[in-house]
């Protein structure tokens, strides 16, 4: 399943850093439209079933507008599903090359199975079309045509409620070794030891995740389905499927909204260290508030019997969905630091083959060389100037040479009493030789005392 990892090519830090941003768009097209056909196959699934028990008009008329928004033609669920879902398979795979990490196999794993529950759940909602069709037509009593018609009714809608469920059951099973991928890609040590899918089913991190999804899912759902009914209509409509959707979907979409917050915190507690950060933490509060500030609207809604907020409810969903999956980026960011730079070092190795392959010359700077040309017009060895002194800040290297590269490729303020340092620009290899200068210079200032 690891195939795509052999077959990505070396990038460049500069192009690592545009694929993090890419994998944010990938995100923004995939996930909403991924909660949108989770919530609408599994409310429809449950609304045709009882339609069934009760033989009530609107619970069918409601499964079938559930399972028709995320098949609102045949390319959405090409255009916003598959495709999306298969980019993130690749970005993950350059971002994870070279590493014993499963999440890719995973994720491509999920995107076979996510393809069948698309395939099934078209299906589904082809038929229920095809059956709330055939319902409303009146056959005449003493007609062959319509015998036959009946018999072919009977024969053809016998079983798509199975296909409702089947895809159901494939979406849910391709979301949660989804989940798994992308929770196992944020922490190193998960890399090595998390060796098969089932390792997953025993990481309780994995099952909060999917958990979430979940949960959202059902948010953006109820929200959708009162957006696209009531948009353009009057509030006041006193007709029986107008009343049901609006009162069902308002508490629906309150109840999952007011979970929200206790699932975000969750997934913050559980990320791994390597994956937190400021932005992270940022990220979180204001998706918090952004969901506190939906639940209010939501209860207007409620307590007015209107739906005069929806709109402002339905975008600010997706907007906590931005919110969360920004976060998310940030999140694998921050744990494949580490990698990105290796990654980088690695691209630069071949960079360097293949021009020496083309007959092109390369001109190759020293420690010392790159030191004096970047860094002694703000550092030196003993003495305060721009930056404090590497005295004072190399012992915490000694044994960390990979530490001090990555600050020197993506350096971040550390002492309040100094400006923050500027990227200089340096490639991973020149990083690398700057790195291995200071530190033998240091080491041989302190034997020489």
């Amino acid at each position: 399943m690891d195939f795509l990892k052999d077959l990505a090519l070396p990038q460049s830090l500069s192009h690592i850093t545009l694929m993090h941003f890419v994998l944010v768009l990938v995100f923004v097209l995939f996930i909403p439209y991924l909660g949108t056909l989770i919530g609408g196959s599994i409310l429809s699934v449950y609304f045709n079933f009882k339609s069934k028990k009760e033989e009530k008009s609107k619970f069918s008329k409601t499964a079938k507008e559930l399972i028709d928004l995320p098949f609102t033609n045949l390319y959405l669920p090409f255009v916003l599903g598959i495709l999306p879902f298969f980019a993130c398979c690749l970005i993950y795979a350059q971002l994870l090359q070279g590493t014993d990490s499963i999440s890719v196999g995973l994720m491509f794993f999920a995107w076979l199975v996510f393809i069948a529950a698309v395939v099934l759940l078209y299906i589904y909602k082809y038929k229920l079309n095809l059956k709330l069709l055939f319902e409303s037509l009146e056959f005449e009593k003493n007609s062959k045509a319509n015998d036959e018609l009946k018999r072919f009714s009977q024969d053809n809608f016998q079983s798509y409620g199975q296909m409702g469920i089947f895809g159901t059951i494939f979406l849910l099973m391709s979301v949660f070794v989804f989940s798994a991928g992308l929770f196992n890609s944020l922490d190193p040590d998960l890399w090595k030891s998390t060796t098969t899918v089932f390792h997953t089913f025993i990481q309780y991190e994995v099952w909060i995740r999917f958990i979430h999804l979940l949960t959202l899912s059902f948010t953006i759902t109820g929200a959708s389905q009162l957006y696209f009914f009531f948009f353009g209509k009057e509030n006041n409509s006193k007709d029986e499927n107008s009343i049901f959707i609006k009162n069902y979907f308002l508490r629906f979409t309150l109840i999952f909204a007011l979970i929200q917050p206790i699932m975000i915190f969750l997934d913050i507690l559980i990320l791994p260290q390597a994956s937190l950060s400021i932005a992270v933490f940022t990220l979180t509060v204001l998706s918090i508030l952004l969901v506190f500030l939906i639940t209010h609207f939501c209860y207007a809604m409620i307590k007015e019997a209107h739906t005069k907020f929806v709109t402002f409810v339905f975008y600010s969903i997706l907007g906590v969905f931005c919110l969360l999956l920004v976060k998310e980026a940030y999140t694998l960011r921050n744990a494949t630091n580490e990698q990105s730079v290796k990654l980088a070092a690695n691209f630069q190795k071949y960079e360097d083959e293949l021009k020496s392959k083309l007959g092109i010359n390369l001109v190759v700077f020293s420690g010392e060389d790159l030191f004096v040309g970047k860094c002694s017009a703000c550092h030196r060895f003993d003495l305060n100037l721009t930056g404090p002194a590497y005295n004072s800040v190399l012992p915490k290297y000694l044994d960390k040479k990979d530490a001090l590269v990555k600050y020197i490729l993506n350096p971040v303020k550390v002492d309040p009493a100094f400006p923050p340092m500027p990227s200089q620009g340096l490639k991973p290899a020149e990083a690398e030789t700057v790195a291995d200068y200071l530190l033998t210079t240091y080491k041989g200032e302190v034997d020489r005392k």
